[in-house]
């Protein structure tokens, strides 16, 4: 992850960000790939459906 410092510019915390969000972004699909070892349970559904929630509220944040 990049650290955004006050001596950035505007551009280039910007950038910083967008690299740090997809790096999230690809830990997450790497770790949905993965899947869950042994049975899935309902706690590993309801685990997801927290995720999806939060993705939600991200992608209307964004618009």
């Amino acid at each position: 992850m990049k650290e955004v410092k006050n001596s950035d510019s505007p551009k280039t915390a910007y950038q910083k960000r967008q690299e740090n969000i997809s790096e999230y972004i690809e830990s997450i699909q790497n770790k949905l790939k993965k899947g869950v070892q042994g049975e899935i349970n309902w706690a590993h559904v309801g685990s997801l459906g927290h995720v999806e929630e939060l993705l939600k509220e991200i992608d209307q944040f964004l618009r």
